[in-house]
C-alpha cells in the first residue's frame, strides 16, 4: 500500500492518571496511611457512595485531600509510569495530556510527568479540565479545540462522552472502574463504538492499526466510528 503524504496525520490526546502515570495505587497508599482509611481500588471514583471508607462527610473533602496528595513531594517522588507508556509514545510520536486536576496542581504535574516520563511533556501540551470546580471545561471541547484524532481514557463516562462526540477513543487498563456491568451500585455501560485495550502493548497495537487506516484516508476524510477491531 503506498501512502498517502497528505493523508491526515494522528494527534493523541490522553488522560494522565492511571493512563501515563500509575496514580490510584500510590494515592490509595498514601491516602491510607495518612487517613487511617482502608481503600482499595475498588473505592477509587466512587467516593460519593463510599463515604465512610474515606472517612469524609463530603464528597469536596474526599477530593481535596487526594488532590493534596498528588500535589505532595512524596507523591511526585514516588509515582510511576504506567508499565510501557515509553513504548506508546515512540509509536504515536507524540501525545497530549489531558487531565481533571484543578489548576493549582499545574506544576505538581509538571513535575510529576518531568521526572518519570522526561522529555515528553510540557506546560504547552497539558489541560487541565478542573473537574468539580469552578473552571471546569470537558475532555469533549477540549479534545475539538485540539484537533484529536484519538483519544485515550481510562473512566467510561468521559470516553462514552468522547465517543458521543465523534473520538475514536481507546477505553485504557483493567482497573475496576474500566469494567462495564454494575460498580458499586452505578451502572457503567460502554458505548459501542469505545476500542479497549487491557494495557500499553495492546495500545500500542491499535496505534500502528490506526495509523495505517490514516494513511489510507483522503485529505478531510475521517475513519469511521465502527473501522477496525473493537478489543485489543
Amino acid at each position: 500500500m503506498s501512502l498517502n503524504l497528505e493523508a491526515p496525520k494522528m494527534k493523541l490526546g490522553s488522560d494522565v492518571d492511571d493512563v501515563l502515570l500509575d496514580t490510584a495505587p500510590l494515592t490509595i497508599q498514601m491516602h491510607n496511611e495518612q487517613y487511617g482509611t482502608r481503600l482499595t481500588l475498588e473505592e477509587w471514583y466512587n467516593a460519593e457512595h463510599t463515604l465512610d471508607l474515606w472517612k469524609t462527610d463530603t464528597l469536596q473533602q474526599a477530593f481535596d485531600q487526594v488532590n493534596v496528595i498528588l500535589g505532595s513531594d512524596e507523591f511526585i517522588e514516588r509515582v510511576e509510569p504506567v508499565k510501557g507508556v515509553m513504548g506508546v509514545i515512540e509509536e504515536a510520536g507524540d501525545i497530549d495530556g489531558v487531565t481533571g486536576r484543578p489548576h493549582w496542581l499545574k506544576d505538581a504535574t509538571f513535575r510529576s510527568l518531568a521526572r518519570h516520563i522526561p522529555g515528553q511533556f510540557g506546560r504547552g501540551n497539558i489541560d487541565f479540565t478542573d473537574f468539580g470546580g469552578s473552571r471546569h471545561v470537558s475532555k469533549v471541547v477540549i479534545a475539538q479545540r485540539e484537533g484529536f484524532t484519538n483519544f485515550v481514557e481510562d473512566l467510561p463516562k468521559h470516553a462514552n462522552e468522547l465517543a458521543v462526540a465523534g473520538f475514536r477513543t481507546v477505553l485504557f487498563g483493567k482497573n475496576p472502574w474500566t469494567r462495564p456491568g454494575v460498580y458499586h451500585g452505578i451502572s457503567r455501560e460502554i458505548h459501542p463504538d469505545l476500542i479497549t485495550a487491557g494495557d500499553h502493548d495492546a495500545l500500542r497495537e491499535f496505534l500502528v492499526d490506526e495509523k495505517a487506516r490514516l494513511a489510507s484516508l483522503a485529505p478531510g476524510e475521517k475513519i469511521p466510528m465502527n473501522a477496525g477491531k473493537r478489543h485489543y
